[in-house]
């Protein structure tokens, strides 16, 4: 015997009506926003920084807020965006006035309860816990944000989160990987070419000298 139908119910309202900007938020939107933060193992006295204060973005930071993190900064250049942010209780960053992951560790060591509250060696975990890439490869270059640089967030989400933490990439892949996978007309060959890039990207990052004080990721 076949099971039975199950049959959504039926929302209230009409199509294009003002109600669904609201059924779209709860019903997309923000379970993206809040998976980000499971991705990220967000938990009670987490600290995290989310790249990009678009939608998805702010509920990431809403609900980080929701699960408990003890710090949550937010990453954007647009004024009205990092306002919400911090009506949220997050602590905004404005990357088009300097480097973002300089203004988070420098913002980090200034408050007196996180230096107080580390034990003997996380002295040198300047970073946070969890980072969101909420923007993917259409970001903007830090020193120009005129122009897009696709790997700048990666990067600095990278910079940015201690060496035990947690990244989580809830956004579009790079276009170079995207133009590679169109090339090739065999998965291997996509496979091949995606670890290669990804590789690359980690290697530059890793042979940096300093990381948050300890010497590689």
């Amino acid at each position: 015997m076949p099971p039975p139908l199950r049959v959504s119910p039926k929302l209230p309202g009409e199509p294009w009506d003002k109600w669904d900007d609201d059924f779209l938020l709860l019903s997309d939107v923000f379970p993206t926003g809040y998976h980000a933060t499971e991705l990220a193992c967000v938990g009670p006295g987490k600290t995290v920084a989310i790249f990009g204060a678009g939608p998805v973005g702010l509920l990431a930071a809403h609900s980080a807020m929701l699960k408990g993190a003890s710090e949550v900064y937010v990453v954007d250049c647009i004024p009205e965006r990092l306002a919400k942010a911090q009506e949220f209780g997050a602590i905004p960053i404005d990357f088009s006035k300097s480097d973002p992951v300089d203004q988070i560790l420098a913002e980090r060591k200034n408050r007196q309860e996180v230096q107080q509250s580390a034990r003997p060696g996380e002295e040198k975990r300047k970073g946070v816990d969890c980072v969101i890439d909420a923007v993917g490869y259409q970001a903007r270059d830090d020193k120009a944000p005129s122009r897009e640089k696709s790997t700048q967030v990666l990067e600095n989400c990278l910079r940015a989160v201690n060496s035990t933490g947690h990244l989580a990439i809830t956004v579009c892949i790079s276009p170079l990987i995207q133009e590679r996978r169109t090339a090739c007309s065999k998965t291997e060959c996509f496979r091949s070419e995606s670890l290669k890039y990804s590789t690359s990207l980690f290697r530059s990052v890793a042979a940096r000298p300093q990381l948050n004080g300890t010497t590689n990721i």
